[in-house]
């Protein structure tokens, strides 16, 4: 997680195990919140979706 201007962006490798899925080998968006907190629930949300695929 990094932050661009005010807004906190998501960004981490593709695991191995999912690279057949993605075009690039890192996944990269918008959380759409300047808030540290909300951010770090979206991050752990979308965490919690890649380790089920």
């Amino acid at each position: 997680m990094k932050k661009h201007h005010d807004t906190y962006v998501y960004h981490r490798r593709v695991p191995k195990a999912l690279a057949h899925l993605y075009k690039g080998t890192h996944i990269t968006f918008s959380l759409n919140t300047s808030c540290i907190k909300v951010a770090r629930l979206k991050r752990d949300r979308y965490n919690g979706q890649l380790s089920i695929q």
